[in-house]
């Protein structure tokens, strides 16, 4: 969902909750305060002020702040997984075989693209972008979720991509990550040098900027 959609983000899910109560106010809030003033800055305190309640009722919910942290990051892991496909073999050879390696990646591009501007997901990224290098969860996280899974995902595209006849064979390892890296340069840039006003009306660059990207990624690699 883009952030220009008109639609209200998704509640964090929470089980055995079908309206969103304290536990859920709880984690909305966390994700606000996190993504403004980083992770290590907000106290427990902090948050039971920003939702209104006693600190001790905080922990009726949760543990501690890891485990608030904890669930963050569950949510965001589900968010971005919700428009793919757990079969990355299946969805690979569906695209390459309907739309060609421009479809696979331009569809791809979409995704990302909609879970970068979508208000909620922002701020979860720009809590990440803050923390990694100071939290070792969101450290393991980021290097996990954000860059050996995509990585070995176009290792995947790019493998069958060369079995097609699609694309000059080449080692798909370093392929995968010279591809995947202009990714994370658009997900720093955006998140840390343009407030969310700034990164909306850059919606339309960054589309470009991708398009652009495929483009000359598919030149250099032409049989």
């Amino acid at each position: 969902m883009s952030a220009d959609s008109g639609e209200s983000p998704p509640a964090l899910a929470v089980r055995g909750v079908d309206q969103p109560g304290t536990r859920q106010k709880i984690l909305d809030t966390a994700i606000d305060l996190f993504s403004k003033k980083g992770y290590e800055a907000v106290s427990m305190q902090d948050i039971a002020a920003a939702v209104g309640i006693r600190k001790s009722s905080i922990y009726s919910h949760f543990k501690g702040k890891d485990e608030i942290l904890q669930n963050i990051l569950s949510f965001f892991i589900t968010e971005l997984a919700k428009a793919g496909t757990k079969d990355e073999t299946a969805l690979i050879e569906t695209y390459l075989g309907t739309l060609g390696p421009a479809g696979l990646m331009a569809a791809a591009d979409r995704q990302f693209e909609d879970r970068l501007q979508a208000p909620r997901l922002r701020k979860v990224w720009r809590m990440i972008a803050m923390e990694v290098y100071r939290n070792a969860m969101i450290r393991s996280f980021f290097e996990r979720e954000m860059l050996e899974k995509p990585a070995r995902f176009w290792e995947k595209a790019f493998r069958a991509m060369m079995d097609r006849g699609m694309i000059r064979r080449t080692d798909p390892v370093v392929l995968a990550r010279e591809y995947h890296a202009f990714h994370v340069y658009t997900y720093l840039r955006y998140l840390l040098l343009f407030s969310d006003d700034e990164a909306e009306k850059l919606q339309s660059r960054t589309r470009d900027e991708g398009t652009a990207h495929i483009k000359f990624f598919l030149e250099m690699l032409k049989p």
